[in-house]
C-alpha cells in the first residue's frame, strides 16, 4: 500500500542522511523503525510525509508517485502541535475544512467518544493534560481516515503509564479502522508490543539492517516468553549496527592518526 523505492537523501551540506532504502508496508500492517540516534529514521518519515524532497529513489501510495503532502497520510509528531486558539473540536476538526458543518460536528463528536474525551470539544489545549493532548493529536490524524498514518515517536515525552494507555487506545483506533501505521520509537518494548514487522536500521548513512518479522497475535503481554524473545533479537540486531558504527569510527580515527 505504501512502498519506498531506492530512496537516498543527502543534504546541502553534503550530509548523507539515508541511502538506498527500500520498504514496502503491507495495508493494514504496523511497522516500526528502531536504530540509534542518526540514522535517519525521522528524515525517512518527512520524506513520506511530502514534508522535504528526497535527493533519489521514490515513495508511492499504491500505484501513485508522491512527493509532497498526501491526503491519505496522516502524520503524528513528537509533540501534539495543538492550535492554542483553537478550541479541542476545531484542533480535531482542523482537516475537515471541505465537509458540512453538521458532518463535521458529527465526526468530531465520535471521534471524541472513541478516544475517550466526549465532552472536551469546548475546552481549550491548554486545558489539557500532556496524554489527552496528544489523544487529541491522533484524533485530529485519524478523523478524515487517512490510509496510512506516520507515527514520530508521539509517546516518548510522556510518562510510563500515560503512554501504556496510550499504546491500547492507538491499537484500539486502529482495530477499528485498520490503517497502515509506520512509526518511529526509540523503545524496543513499544515496537515489540504494537507492531508486525521491526525495521532496524544503521547510521552513517541511514541503511535498513534488519527488519524483523514479530509473529504474536495480539493482544499481546509485555511479559510474555514470545515477547521477551522477539525483544532480545530486536536489541541484538541493534548491538550489531552499533558494534559496526564504532568499528567504522575507530577506523576513521586510525586512519587519520
Amino acid at each position: 500500500m505504501l512502498s519506498i523505492h531506492n530512496l537516498s537523501k543527502i543534504y546541502a551540506n553534503g550530509a548523507h542522511a539515508l541511502d538506498r532504502i527500500d520498504l514496502s508496508l503491507q495495508p493494514g500492517a504496523i511497522t516500526a523503525i528502531v536504530g540509534g540516534s542518526g540514522c535517519g529514521k525521522s528524515t525517512l518519515l518527512r520524506l513520506i510525509a511530502g514534508l522535504d524532497r528526497a535527493s533519489d529513489g521514490a515513495i508511492r501510495i499504491g500505484r501513485e508517485t508522491i512527493s509532497e503532502p498526501h491526503p491519505d497520510i496522516g502524520v503524528i509528531f513528537q509533540e501534539p502541535r495543538l492550535l492554542a486558539w483553537l478550541s479541542v473540536a476545531d484542533n480535531v476538526a482542523f482537516g475537515l475544512r471541505d465537509r458540512a458543518k453538521e458532518e463535521r460536528e458529527a465526526l468530531v463528536a465520535n471521534m471524541l467518544a472513541q478516544i475517550g474525551l466526549s465532552g472536551y470539544g469546548a475546552r481549550w489545549p491548554r486545558e489539557l493534560s500532556g496524554g489527552q493532548q496528544q489523544r487529541i493529536a491522533i484524533a485530529r490524524a485519524l478523523i478524515a481516515g487517512p490510509k496510512a498514518l506516520l507515527l514520530d515517536e508521539p509517546f516518548s515525552a510522556l510518562d510510563m503509564v500515560t503512554r501504556q494507555g496510550l499504546h491500547q487506545q492507538l491499537l484500539a483506533l486502529w482495530a477499528a479502522r485498520k490503517p497502515t501505521i509506520l512509526m518511529v520509537t526509540h523503545d524496543v518494548d513499544e515496537a515489540v508490543l504494537l507492531a508486525d514487522r521491526i525495521v532496524v536500521m544503521r547510521s552513517n548513512p541511514g541503511r535498513i539492517a534488519t527488519i524483523i518479522d514479530n509473529p504474536q497475535a495480539r493482544p499481546r503481554d509485555r511479559l510474555s516468553s514470545s515477547s521477551e524473545r522477539v525483544q532480545r533479537e530486536v536489541i541484538a540486531a541493534l548491538d550489531r549496527t552499533m558494534r559496526g558504527e564504532g568499528e567504522r569510527q575507530l577506523e576513521a580515527v586510525g586512519g587519520w592518526w
